[in-house]
């Protein structure tokens, strides 16, 4: 499948997911939301409908909800479309890390391949733009939520 060439992904997944999908050598994971408009706007970018067909997208997480983190993303993933929750669970509950198992119930799942941890450092979120910001975000810009931004191209 094509890569979406100038959109990506920005998320914060918190790190008790990601060291449990990491744990389980997890690498199709779904995580929740409740960020419909975000994944429909998405959506309508890479050419797809309702989570399903369009071009994959590059995911780029930063691990939240921890210890302070610093602004780094430090994960990386490729979109690939969602789901809607049935009773605000995952339909195939294999695909989400164990440590879920007591998440919140969640609107829609968004499903990534290919999840790994970014080599080295990581990489500054404030070099990162928005798809529709004509400015990089900045020092203190932490996501709380997906958001779509411009392909960094790293």
């Amino acid at each position: 499948m094509a890569i979406a060439p100038d959109v990506a992904l920005l998320a914060p997944v918190p790190k008790t997911h990601l060291e449990s999908a990491r744990v389980k050598k997890m690498t199709h994971v779904a995580f929740g939301t409740d960020c419909f408009d975000v994944f429909q706007t998405l959506d309508n970018l890479r050419g797809g409908t309702h989570g399903e067909g369009g071009e994959d997208v590059d995911v780029y997480i930063y691990a939240s909800e921890g210890e302070a983190h610093d602004n780094i993303v430090t994960w990386k993933a490729r979109y690939v479309g969602y789901v809607q929750s049935i009773d605000g669970r995952h339909p195939e509950p294999e695909l989400r890390p164990p440590s879920t198992v007591t998440d919140t119930a969640w609107m829609l799942f968004w499903n990534v391949k290919d999840l790994t941890e970014i080599d080295g450092t990581g990489k500054f979120i404030g070099t990162l733009q928005g798809h529709n910001r004509p400015k990089p975000y900045g020092k203190s810009f932490p996501p709380r939520h997906p958001i779509i931004i411009k392909h960094p191209h790293w």
